[in-house]
């Protein structure tokens, strides 16, 4: 069987590095023997819509300063300034899986019906995030 898929590099800025992420559906859960397995198939998208390229340009600002207040606090995150793949629909997969959320909030994005809508939940968790690391940076700064 072949399957068509996409893969975002999580955890790097160099191509072909870090974590690799492939997008599929997950169709049936095999016999775990003699390890876990499944049955997938490409994962079904729609086009995005008009205001799709807007949304993904104001998440990749905000993804950009997530990564600079990660550098700032000293967490463990890939430069501000690493390239994006060309791709807006696969790009907006690469800031989700590199912007530091959480597990429940990445099943979240991925049960959006579609680009658009993904963005903009992606938009509103990034803004959580992102203010998320503006307190812990506040706490760390004496007040004036």
């Amino acid at each position: 069987m072949k399957l068509p898929i996409y893969q975002v590099d999580a955890f790097t800025s160099k191509l072909f590095g870090g974590n690799p992420a492939a997008i599929v559906a997950l169709d049936e859960w095999l016999p775990d023997a003699p390890y876990p397995r499944a049955m997938v198939s490409d994962f079904p998208d729609v086009e995005p819509e008009p205001d799709f390229e807007e949304r993904h340009q104001a998440n990749v600002v905000l993804f950009r300063r997530i990564l600079a207040l990660a550098a700032e606090l000293g967490d463990p995150a890939p430069p501000a300034t690493m390239e994006l793949v060309a791709d807006p629909v696969v790009a907006a997969y690469q800031v989700a899986s590199l912007a530091g959320l959480g597990p429940a909030d990445l099943y979240d994005l991925l049960r959006e019906p579609g680009p658009s809508s993904r963005a903009e939940r992606l938009q509103q968790l990034l803004a959580d995030q992102r203010l998320l690391l503006e307190m812990r940076l506040a706490e760390l700064r004496p007040e004036q």
